[in-house]
């Protein structure tokens, strides 16, 4: 995710928490209605569930999230959950190989660049290279704006798309 994501893991006994979000507007990555956006920098402390992780991502960043798997051999070839942070222009690369061997070396390799324009409110997407058994075949884009989140339908990943949310939203 190449540092996009902010993660302020809670080291103390007494369950406190105590981070510094840097300058910009941070989503919590498990929005909910009691969580909304924040502005940084700011130092954020507090006490924090037993299971708490603090994560933050900021504006502006697109985060692909697979399935969870235990070896490559239960590589899923299904859903792909693709969230957006929404407040500037973002791209992200994701790359697929059939999970198995060293082809990937040689470029075989299927890429899906993902994109997000701000202005337009959209997410599109454009995919090269040959589909893998273990290829992703569909995405569902998770929308943050503010203290709440948009799922869309769910769309097929054939060679490029684009979902347009509400501007409203």
């Amino acid at each position: 995710m190449d540092g996009q994501l902010l993660v302020a893991p809670v080291l103390r006994e007494d369950s406190e928490k105590h981070f510094r979000l840097p300058e910009g507007t941070w989503f919590p990555f498990e929005s909910s209605k009691d969580q909304c956006t924040v502005t940084g920098p700011r130092e954020v402390s507090g006490k924090a569930d037993l299971d708490e992780i603090p994560v933050f991502a900021p504006a502006g960043s697109i985060i692909p999230l697979a399935p969870l798997v235990q070896y490559t051999g239960a590589l899923p070839g299904g859903p792909l959950e693709v969230r957006v942070y929404p407040g500037k222009d973002a791209s992200f690369e994701l790359f697929e190989d059939d999970g198995e061997s060293v082809d990937y070396q040689s470029g075989k390799v299927r890429s899906i660049k993902f994109s997000w324009n701000e202005a337009k409110h959209e997410l599109s997407w454009t995919a090269t290279g040959a589909r893998q058994s273990t290829s992703f075949s569909h995405l569902t884009a998770l929308y943050f704006h503010e203290c709440d989140s948009v799922r869309s339908n769910k769309f097929e990943i054939s060679s490029a798309g684009a979902i347009q949310f509400d501007q409203s939203n």
